[in-house]
């Protein structure tokens, strides 16, 4: 089995690697073909001291994909330009020598241009910026001017030119910088275009566009002579690119550069149109169609990245609104925008449904906004806003909305001031907090109606904070205690100071032996001593919490004013006291039972008349003739006749 995974494995790499040399060896001879056919058109058309191209359009082939495919194809690309390069300059009347150095140059001018290009924008590079296309433009002219350094240092060993060494310099740098600049945008644009397909409206759109551009630029150079000849092709040309660069993409724009060079280069070679006109002198010709390609080339490809950013910030923005209302709609809150000096107001989010009111009614003015608050509440909320605006960096704010249901909602946000202090802008959000002050308002109730039964009922909650020695108190515990209405808490040396003085030791002893065992639950009753010094009866049940290493840190309980059930219970310890005491006092015996017989009571009377005292609540009355005299009874016990009471 392992050997088996291990020729799987290799048979894998050998499939990949075969792979990759056939990727490698056709993207060699597609580039290859491609620079070579470009450089044949390139040779078509020598000056006449320096024997250089004036036109290299090959240049801009090899950099364009460089660009296009990456780090990857830099050494089939090379191998290509070098070959191709070679060819073509055989062909013509370069030497062998020449036909090196010049390929090298080549080489080394695309993967210079691809290098700077890396180092200044990294992977992926495309022509959606101002700054991107002047880079590409920097990176031509560093790139060219250091390969025509290399090329004029061949010319002057190799031949076949004998000009001097600036003038062959100067000649290579604009044809291969122009090559570069009018060539490449079409391929780098292509990639970009295969990354981030456009749709079938801007395709179609783009390509007639172009086609129009090509068809125009064909007439415009062949047709027109004389002055209309230099007026007409920037009249007619510069709608159709501002129109390509405002629609479309910038590939498509690169297209139409590419169209209008190849034109103005063609009809150049072959004396065709304007660029062809036999009576002027070749280097004037040259010298023209050069700078009308560098013009076109910067105009159109500067317009089409000036609008691609607008369309990339508008995308942005677009889609920071997108999130923003989604954020907004989720969390069920609108946020606003008040322009002061304008007196309007721009709110963003679920209007509609925080504000419970139709879609497409919100205030567009202050007014507006003003006469949605309740009439209740709009002069407080609008003196409170008016103060804020005036001296402070922020605000918050409560109120009730001008609507046929009640619609409570919280407005805060920030103030934004002028140099010279004065606001001239609001920010903020808006959110429904209905819900929350119906709650707010039941607990409010459902607290004062706790508060007034426990005054009534004389029962209160309470809650010491042993770190701090306080004691947080309600309403009726509050009046158990003889505290000021409202009080909220007091100290627990207070509390202290109102126990009766005898039953402040036993707390204190209850409350260590609590503490000491950890104990959850705290029970007790205990006398309060009130300002008018009379003493009332509580009792105390609480809950106590303890921290990690068993020391107490909270009590929460409840106080119960039993000082009338104590009275009641004396009064009837009382009033039980009295009747026994009548019942001793009786010359009867009288004794009770209960159910079972058993004896709960017995005066003295029936002691005497048993000989003996019964055990309460054990024995019973049918056992009474055993606590009789041993002489026998005192009076016939036959006629007694026990009864229960």
């Amino acid at each position: 089995m392992p050997h088996k995974l291990e020729y799987q494995n290799q048979l894998q790499r050998s499939v990949e690697g075969l792979k990759h040399w056939v990727g490698w060896v056709g993207l060699s001879i597609a580039v290859g073909l491609v620079y070579f056919l470009a450089a044949q058109l390139g040779l078509a058309l020598l000056t006449a001291d320096e024997r250089v191209a004036v036109f290299w359009p090959a240049s801009g082939i090899a950099a364009g994909i460089l660009i296009a495919l990456g780090p990857w194809a830099r050494a089939p690309v090379a191998v290509a330009v070098i070959a191709a390069s070679i060819a073509a300059a055989l062909l013509s009347d370069r030497s062998f020598w020449s036909a090196i150095a010049f390929a090298l140059c080549n080489a080394g001018e695309a993967i210079l241009v691809t290098w700077l290009i890396g180092r200044w924008f990294g992977p992926a590079f495309n022509l959606d910026s101002l700054r991107r296309v002047l880079g590409l433009f920097a990176a031509a002219a560093m790139a060219t001017a250091t390969a025509a350094v290399g090329a004029s240092a061949a010319m002057t060993l190799f031949g076949p030119s004998t000009a001097a060494f600036f003038d062959v310099w100067e000649v290579w740098f604009a044809s291969d910088a122009l090559g570069i600049i009018t060539v490449a945008p079409l391929l780098i644009g292509v990639a970009a275009a295969v990354r981030d397909a456009p749709s079938w409206r801007e395709l179609l759109e783009g390509t007639l566009a172009v086609v129009a551009v090509t068809g125009s630029i064909g007439l415009l150079l062949a047709l027109l002579s004389g002055p209309w000849s230099v007026i007409g092709p920037g009249a007619f040309l510069f709608p159709l690119l501002l129109w390509l660069g405002y629609r479309c993409r910038p590939v498509f724009a690169a297209a139409a550069v590419f169209t209008i060079a190849a034109a103005i280069v063609w009809t150049t070679t072959y004396e065709l149109g304007r660029y062809g006109d036999p009576t002027q002198a070749t280097a004037i010709r040259v010298i023209a169609a050069q700078i009308a390609m560098l013009g076109v080339t910067l105009t159109a490809l500067a317009l089409a990245s000036l609008f691609a950013e607008r369309r990339r910030h508008e995308a942005t923005i677009i889609a920071s609104e997108a999130r923003l209302r989604s954020i907004l709609d989720a969390a069920n809150v609108i946020a606003w925008d008040v322009d002061l000096i304008r007196n309007t107001v721009h709110p963003t989010g679920p209007v509609s449904r925080v504000l419970d009111r139709p879609a497409n009614l919100e205030p567009l003015d202050s007014e507006g906004f003003v006469e949605s608050i309740h009439p209740d509440d709009r002069d407080r909320v609008m003196a409170q806003f008016w103060a804020a605006v005036s001296t402070a960096a922020a605000y918050r704010l409560e109120f009730r909305l001008n609507f046929d249901g009640l619609c409570w909602v919280t407005a805060e946000g920030s103030i934004e001031r002028d140099a010279d202090g004065r606001p001239v802008r609001v920010r903020g959000i808006t959110q429904n907090i209905t819900e929350r002050k119906k709650t707010e308002l039941a607990l409010a109730e459902r607290e004062a109606q706790l508060g007034l039964a426990g005054k009534a009922a004389r029962v209160g909650s309470f809650a010491v904070d042993y770190a701090t020695g306080r004691v947080q108190t309600s309403p009726g515990h509050a009046a158990i205690h003889g505290l000021a209405e409202g009080s909220e808490e007091f100290t627990r040396e207070e509390w202290r100071a109102r126990v009766h003085p005898a039953d402040l030791a036993r707390l204190d002893a209850l409350r260590s032996r609590v503490f000491a065992e950890e104990r959850r639950e705290l029970n007790i009753e205990y006398r309060l001593v009130g300002a008018d010094g009379k003493a009332r009866w509580i009792e105390s049940r609480g809950l106590v919490s303890y921290d990690g290493d068993g020391r107490p840190t909270r009590l929460v309980g409840v106080h119960i004013d039993i000082t009338e059930r104590k009275r009641a219970e004396d009064r009837l310890q009382a009033s039980e006291r009295k009747l026994r005491e009548l019942l001793g006092a009786l010359p009867a015996a009288i004794y009770v039972t209960d159910a079972e017989g058993y004896i709960t009571y017995c005066n003295q009377s029936a002691i005497d008349l048993w000989g003996g005292e019964p055990k309460l609540g054990e024995d019973k009355w049918s056992d009474l003739v055993r606590f009789y005299h041993a002489d026998g009874p005192r009076w016939p016990w036959q006629t007694v006749q026990p009864r229960s009471h």
